[in-house]
């Protein structure tokens, strides 16, 4: 019996839908395996084929999750021109708007999608999730109404409309540890989930990766480490679970063996360039700098990501080409948005301007810039005021524990004490005189008094100059100056066996107060003290030569002449 017209057009029909949702499906595979090459190439044949909204919609989300947010907007618009009744597209505009930090915007898209649907359809729901756990700023409790239902509004979730779909129960447990609140069990709730994705299909390797996850974020890596192996067990085809792993030994340390997995997953990846890029960032975080810099050299012109520039500019600092470093952090720093620039960016940025010698005050610029956006980097102040002391840059010392103090909420003894001394060094005496009388008002110590009798002698020292040329001076009107107390009282309380240079040097100061005040006698009891502590101190030697010679000369007793 022949077929009729209806029949065939039908059947071809029937199977030219299965084919386009074959290939769909094959894209995202491909794309949930991080073959982004091979995921690109099948979802925009589909679309170029068969411009459907919902072709638009699969190869924008593509583009979203890899980072091109601009190519995916063309393509959701396109897909809303082609079909207004389609609600995924509204998601994917929401989705880049609320990449772009446009909160009303997205929302309001978001509505769009979530009312053409009805509020029935799970994937609305679930994409629009996503970006309220995975995007910033996160919204877990909206999240988590689209997920779950909203009881109070009377609203059922994703995970009521399609309680078999394994990506709700992932993203699910992924809101909840984003959260992280352990007040309300969160993570309990995030592993019923990823034990919920688990029954739905016992061999997901992403559940169990998920789990691990847990173990990761309480940083028990043993724990992690079993269940992200147990994920490549179940589903040694899924490539990414290899790059986790990678990533987890590094996380760890032990970057020999996350490089071994890095490069399993590399062995199973199509050679895309975001892959490629991916790599270049594991190896920089391994620490194998050189590796990094080669692999992210053959990507130039081909990636368009500023990041490429800033990892590069991390790359040669770490290899000492501190010039062309500072050249591609610049260049970095200039495409992108401020609020996009990092901690590490800052940084780097304040490293590579002190070593390039290029401007030191925008070093210490943005070396506080660092620690402001990550309390955790505090240690840099102490790493860069080591750097100029070290250096003898005084006046730059001073300016960084300046800085320092000014961001700190309970500056210590020791951050005023470091810098009354820099700025005593840098010749700053009488601002050294009011820090470190702020140090000795916290706590009188040995140090604090030394060092505010020697600025103290220092300020004298120059009025005595200023008093010379100005001809005030008057030898019979001349006292003791201030700081000989000051002196004495660090005496009192140094230690004798810790502290015996410092106290020789002391010593030798009272030995020049006395002797400019031509009290030869205390002169050499304090240089003979000095000698006592210290019988190498140069200084005291050279003093008591001279008192020596100004002593008067006895006369030679004349033997009487035999007659």
């Amino acid at each position: 019996m022949k077929k009729s017209f209806w029949t065939v057009a039908l059947a071809f029909g029937l199977a030219s839908q299965a084919s386009q949702a074959q290939t769909i499906a094959e894209g995202l595979r491909y794309l949930e395996q991080e073959q982004y090459g091979n995921a690109r190439k099948a979802l925009q044949d589909f679309y170029s084929k068969n411009q459907t909204a919902e072709g638009a919609y699969q190869l924008g989300y593509f583009y979203l999750k890899t980072e091109k947010p601009d190519s995916a907007k063309v393509l959701f618009e396109k897909g809303v021109t082609i079909d207004p009744k389609y609600p995924l597209n509204y998601v994917g505009l929401g989705r880049v708007k609320y990449m772009g930090k446009n909160v009303a915007g997205a929302k309001a898209d978001f509505e769009q999608a979530l009312t053409i649907s009805k509020r029935k359809n799970a994937e609305v729901m679930l994409r629009i999730a996503e970006a309220y756990v995975y995007d910033e700023p996160k919204d877990i409790t909206e999240a988590l109404n689209l997920l779950e239902g909203n009881k109070t509004a009377k609203q059922k979730g994703a995970k009521d409309l399609a309680p078999q779909d394994i990506d709700v129960a992932l993203t699910n447990g992924d809101a909840y540890l984003e959260r992280n609140d352990m007040s309300k069990g969160d993570g309990g709730n995030a592993a019923n989930c990823y034990d919920r994705a688990l029954g739905i299909n016992p061999k997901s390797a992403k559940a169990y990766i998920r789990k691990g996850n847990i173990w990761r974020r309480a940083r028990n890596y043993k724990k992690a480490l079993e269940d992200y192996k147990k994920g490549i067990e179940v589903d040694p085809g899924y490539s990414p679970a290899y790059r986790l792993l990678g990533d987890l030994y590094s996380q760890a340390g032990q970057y020999k063996e996350g490089i071994g997995y890095y490069e399993e997953y590399m062995k199973r990846s199509d050679g895309n360039i975001d892959t490629q890029y991916m790599y270049g960032q594991f190896l920089y975080v391994a620490k194998e700098y050189a590796k990094s810099y080669e692999v992210l050299k053959k990507l130039e012109g081909k990636l368009d990501r500023p990041n490429l520039l800033r990892l590069q500019a991390y790359n040669q600092y770490e290899l000492k080409d501190y010039a062309n470093g500072l050249k591609n952090l610049e260049g970095f720093v200039g495409k992108v948005e401020a609020d996009k620039l990092i901690s590490s960016d800052y940084e780097y940025l304040g490293r590579l301007y002190l070593v390039n010698g290029k401007d030191t005050l925008k070093a210490i610029e943005n070396i506080s810039k660092a620690a402001e956006v990550d309390t955790a980097k505090r240690s840099l102040y102490g790493e860069m005021f080591t750097t100029m002391w070290n250096g003898k840059a005084y006046k730059y010392a001073a300016v960084v524990k300046e800085t320092q103090i000014s961001k700190a909420s309970k500056p210590s003894i020791n951050d005023y004490m470091g810098w009354g001394q820099a700025l005593h060094l840098a010749k700053d005496y009488k601002k050294a005189d009011e820090v470190l009388e702020k140090a000795n008002g916290m706590q009188e110590t040995a140090q604090g008094v030394y060092w505010k009798a020697r600025n103290m002698s220092a300020m004298e020292a120059e009025k005595e100059k200023t008093d010379a040329k100005d001809k005030k001076t008057d030898a019979k009107d001349k006292k003791y100056p201030a700081s000989k107390a000051v002196f004495e009282r660090y005496l009192e309380i140094a230690d004798k066996e810790k502290d015996k240079k410092r106290i020789a040097e002391v010593y030798y100061r009272l030995a020049s107060i006395e002797g400019s005040m031509n009290n030869l006698e205390k002169t050499e009891e304090f240089a003979k003290k000095s000698l006592e502590f210290d019988p190498d101190y140069k200084n005291a030697k050279e003093m008591m030569k001279q008192i020596e010679e100004l002593k008067p000369k006895t006369p030679e007793k004349k033997t009487p002449e035999k007659k």
